[in-house]
């Protein structure tokens, strides 16, 4: 479900969701769910979260930051991010300097 959620973005998300980014051998990134087994074998960038289609505003291309911004600030967001830095599943963080990581809305 994860697939079809981020190939067809006219499908309405009406849940959060939210998940570890790792990246493969050609250096792309690779978005896995909390619950993939794999979680625990590879190293992890980060966290990924998507948050239901009603959280954004109506414009989608809006030219300014204010819809990331509002993203950021959500409790969901911030608790994703908690979630990611203290999981006892996530057992290889990669980190660019000290407690920093990729997040992705």
């Amino acid at each position: 479900t994860l697939t079809l959620i981020l190939t067809n973005p006219a499908q309405a998300v009406t849940e959060a969701s939210l998940g570890y980014v790792t990246m493969n051998q050609t250096r792309k990134l690779v978005l896995l769910l909390e619950t993939d087994p794999s979680v625990s074998l590879v190293q992890m960038l980060g966290v990924w979260v998507q948050l239901p289609y009603s959280q954004h505003s109506n414009s989608s291309n809006d030219s300014n930051n204010t819809n990331c911004d509002m993203d950021v600030q959500h409790p969901f967001v911030w608790a994703a991010c908690v979630r990611y830095l203290c999981s006892d599943a996530v057992k290889r963080r990669v980190y660019v300097d000290s407690h920093t990581f990729l997040l992705v809305l």
